[in-house]
């Protein structure tokens, strides 16, 4: 009978415990926002649908807190729907089914997103496809990603668009530029892509950018079959301001919290990136590659963006997929000392954050 590398069989127990680790954190963090359930962003989301599906503005306080309290919210004052309307046909199906359902749906759709995001970039940057279990692990203890999860935030779109810019990038750039419409999303969150994006157009490389432009203005027209003046009530919202007056956790908040509560402050570290992005792509231009450079642009953007919060910072897998690989294929002793290192201070934070 033919014996079994002297490795093979203890690794088994090691990859089941892992991933039974990473089943409990995300049970967790499930569960544990319906102990808040007062917190839970999705409502958002599903009363902005439903408001727009029955002719109403999904960006009127006003109309949003009265669609939020008939699902059970207990807020006084309303969620509000900050994304452009370009970000409403992705959920608009959901205003079409109860609050219940449609939570159950998008959880599902989030988790599905997620993981197979989580599993080609695993193998877009070098990983085994044997031990593509690895990425489901890191993807299921990221905690900004359990946070995205149990709050029922759009965070599952941005990566997905993300996995299917660099995707299709090369072999169909058209449509890897319309695909960053999710990307666009949240179009201040990863500002610096957008940067770039224009950079590379200006230099001739404009199949993404046009397939970018043609994706947002078809997305951001379909809203206007059902509310003409959804543009002017999206823009008079934003130009109000009233978001800045939320203390995200950035140094824009950081600084105004410093040098006094000047809302220009805020501005300071995205003016601070841009400079940086442009000195980055401008050394790199003639050899620039999406799949090597986008991580770091990822997380520098998230870094000076004057506007995130902590669940946002889901758009850094592929970030930890990058450097997650070559750690794969150290030694044995170090990568799993890594991974239990990882999950334990998810663990922490997700209990912390429960309790």
């Amino acid at each position: 009978m033919p014996q079994l590398p002297h490795n093979s069989y203890p690794r088994r127990p090691i990859n089941v415990l892992l991933l039974v680790v990473a089943a409990i954190l995300l049970l967790l963090a499930l569960t544990g926002t319906d102990l808040a359930p007062l917190h839970n962003d999705f409502v958002e989301y599903w009363s902005a649908a439903h408001l727009l599906l029955s002719g109403r503005d999904p960006y009127s306080p006003a109309a949003m807190l009265q669609v939020e309290l008939a699902t059970g919210f207990q807020g006084k004052q309303a969620l509000l729907m900050w994304n452009p309307p370009w970000a409403l046909p992705f959920v608009l199906p959901l205003g079409l089914l109860s609050y219940s359902h449609a939570s159950s749906l998008w959880l599902l759709l989030s988790l599905i997103v997620v993981f197979a995001s989580a599993d080609w970039l695993w193998r877009a940057y070098g990983g085994d496809p044997k031990r593509r279990w690895l990425a489901w692990l890191l993807a299921a203890t990221f905690f900004p990603l359990l946070a995205a999860m149990g709050l029922g935030q759009v965070g599952p779109l941005i990566l997905l668009g993300i996995t299917l810019f660099l995707r299709f990038h090369r072999s169909r750039p058209l449509l890897a530029g319309a695909a960053t419409v999710l990307i666009a999303v949240k179009p201040q969150l990863l500002f610096l892509f957008w940067i770039v994006l224009l950079l590379q157009g200006l230099c001739g490389v404009w199949i993404p950018l046009a397939g970018a432009a043609l994706g947002l203005g078809l997305l951001g027209a379909l809203p206007l079959l059902l509310s003409h003046s959804i543009w002017s009530s999206y823009l008079h919202l934003a130009r109000g301001g009233t978001v800045l007056r939320y203390p995200s956790p950035t140094f824009g908040t950081l600084l105004r919290a410093w040098l006094g509560d000047k809302a220009w402050l805020q501005f300071v570290p995205p003016l601070i990136g841009t400079v940086w992005a442009v000195l980055f792509w401008t050394r790199r231009r003639r050899r620039w590659s999406w799949q090597l450079e986008l991580p770091l642009l990822l997380l520098v953007s998230l870094v000076t963006t004057a506007y995130g919060w902590l669940f946002d910072q889901i758009v850094l897998l592929p970030a930890m997929m990058q450097v997650a690989v070559p750690l794969a294929r150290c030694r044995r002793r170090m990568w799993v000392s890594s991974l239990a290192g990882y999950a334990a201070a998810s663990a922490g934070m997700v209990l912390f954050l429960i309790w």
